[in-house]
């Protein structure tokens, strides 16, 4: 790996931390983010809790297959012949 690819990526990943806590700090967590589907708050979380690992789950079980043959997926990268 050529030395400006790793600087740029160093860079990235130092640009994203800071983004990632500037929002965190800036957006604060409480009702008022909440989408309020249910009446009881629990319930809001459990279902999103439902719904996340739901839609991990079904993106991990569809793999990709690049143009040039390799299947790409969240769980395993293999190259098929």
């Amino acid at each position: 790996m050529s030395r400006s690819l790793k600087v740029y990526i160093v860079g990235l990943v130092a640009v994203c931390a800071l983004a990632l806590a500037a929002t965190s700090l800036a957006i604060p967590i409480g009702e008022a983010i909440r989408l309020q589907v249910f009446d009881d708050p629990q319930v809001d979380v459990l279902a999103g809790l439902i719904f996340w690992t739901a839609v991990t789950l079904l993106a991990s079980a569809l793999p990709v297959e690049m143009p040039r043959g390799s299947i790409i997926s969240t769980s395993i990268a293999r190259w098929s012949s």
